[in-house]
């Protein structure tokens, strides 16, 4: 058995902070690039079919001014000359046709049709402007034990002046308001009946801003509308539909500052009844991009280790090291804890989170660990509920706290089985600098169902850095 840490340990204390949300771009598009791009390309299709015809002149030109004994065999040379320029320029206009084809058919396969939801809308709300302001089929898929749930593609839709029998649903006034339509699929690929869960709950981060699902923006006449009065799918079943949500005016401006939406998706569970069930997957929570630069901050983040920096959007986390596949592992008797990889990350908070972290020398440095833990036992293990330390360089102990933290609570860990955890620890980034080339060592405290250790405490030491 290892033995416990020799040196004396400094146990770090850092200050829960509260967690606030961001300020991203507006979720405006700027068709600018696109329009240059296009002009770019119709001169440079112009000067390939210019080119043939000037150097057709010079070859005349030429052929006038050479001596009449040598006109004979320059011609043949001349002719066999003119044929190679034909074919080069029937290539040059095949390459300009095909790229005139390619550019024409590319706003097709990005963008997805809308105009049957956008009818529903003009023939329900009755608005005197209705506009498609931002669009996207870029999807998000979660798999669970034999299910999917994804959301394909969604759309924002702002409107003007609409019907006033619509206004105590948007905030009491009729001026101002949004539709954000999206197709969701959910597939029961298992060979027993599911449950999905109820529509999903979404929020502006950072707000109080609630988005709420708002059928009668379509109307009940609309087809393919997914309806959740009946959440069971039956095996092999698949479930599609179009849902709509609505925006009031500030939902709105909170969007054009924020650029994202907190989704907390489709869930699956074994019954009809919630109390009980059991899930085969738990709501996927996402942040649901508004802008390009919002798109791309969620791309970044699926790279990273969860936590809920990255969920509930509170900054950007700007990466200072990682390691991955490190399979750093301490096998005790009953139980196997091995650290797959860790990520380091500066906070780049904003701005309305930005004041609980500006006092903390150096800011704050948030310590990612990905551990795998093997259970050898005869009894469940509470994975979802550990905790554990990090010891810098031998002399510092951080805790990892929970705040950070996306695990679920109930995840348990059957006999024979491997679960894998995240634990996030806060660190002030003046002190990680100090033992940022000295040894991690991960020292977790775990337990089973009955609430009986599955070690020694501090018998489990796995260095990995």
């Amino acid at each position: 058995m290892k033995k416990s840490l020799s040196m004396k340990v400094l146990q770090v204390l850092t200050a829960s902070l509260v967690l606030a949300s961001v300020v991203a771009p507006a979720y405006a598009q700027d068709d600018s690039s696109s329009e240059s791009a296009t002009e770019e390309v119709s001169s440079a299709e112009g000067e390939e079919v210019d080119a043939p015809e000037a150097e057709s002149t010079d070859t005349e030109t030429e052929e006038e001014s050479a001596p009449a004994e040598e006109s004979e065999a320059e011609g043949d040379e001349e002719s066999a000359s003119a044929e190679d320029d034909a074919a080069e320029g029937e290539s040059a206009e095949g390459e300009a046709t095909d790229a005139e084809s390619e550019g024409e058919e590319a706003p097709a396969e990005e963008q997805s049709d809308w105009s049957d939801v956008e009818a529903a809308i003009q023939e329900a709300m009755q608005p005197e402007e209705l506009a498609l302001v931002f669009q996207s089929d870029e999807s998000f898929e979660f798999e669970g034990e034999d299910v999917v749930s994804r959301l394909d593609r969604y759309a924002l839709f702002e409107m003007t002046d609409f019907h006033r029998d619509f206004s105590v649903s948007f905030d009491d006034q009729n001026a101002q308001g949004a539709i954000l339509a999206m197709e969701v699929t959910l597939e029961n690929n298992s060979d027993e009946v599911v449950y999905h869960g109820n529509m999903p709950s979404m929020s502006i981060p950072g707000t109080d801003s609630l988005v709420f699902e708002y059928k009668n923006a379509v109307g009940n006449d609309f087809e393919g509308y997914f309806e959740t009065t009946d959440q069971a799918i039956e095996p092999g079943e698949t479930k599609t539909g179009i849902i709509t949500m609505k925006l009031a005016p500030a939902a709105m401006e909170a969007l054009e500052a924020n650029g994202t939406i907190n989704t907390e998706f489709f869930s699956f569970r074994d019954q009809e009844d919630f109390s009980g069930a059991n899930y085969s997957l738990e709501s996927p929570v996402f942040n649901l991009p508004f802008s390009e630069d919002a798109a791309a901050q969620a791309a970044a983040s699926g790279e990273q280790y969860p936590d809920t920096i990255l969920e509930r959007n509170m900054g950007e986390k700007e990466l200072l090291d990682s390691g991955e596949d490190l399979a750093a592992t301490q096998e005790e008797e009953e139980i196997v804890v091995t650290v797959d990889g860790y990520q380091v990350s500066q906070l780049i908070p904003n701005a309305d989170y930005a004041d609980s972290v500006e006092e903390i020398p150096g800011g704050l440095v948030l310590i990612n660990v990905k551990v795998d833990v093997q259970n050898n036992s005869d009894k469940a293990v509470r994975l979802g509920q550990s905790y554990a330390s990090l010891v810098l360089g031998g002399l510092v102990e951080v805790r990892n706290d929970g705040m950070y933290e996306t695990n679920d609570r109930e995840l348990l860990v059957e006999p024979g089985e491997t679960g894998t955890v995240y634990h996030v620890f806060p660190v002030e980034g003046e002190l990680y600098e100090r033992f940022k080339d000295d040894t991690f060592a991960y020292v977790p405290r775990i337990d089973n169902v009955d609430s009986e250790d599955m070690h020694e405490y501090q018998a489990i030491q796995v260095e990995f850095k």
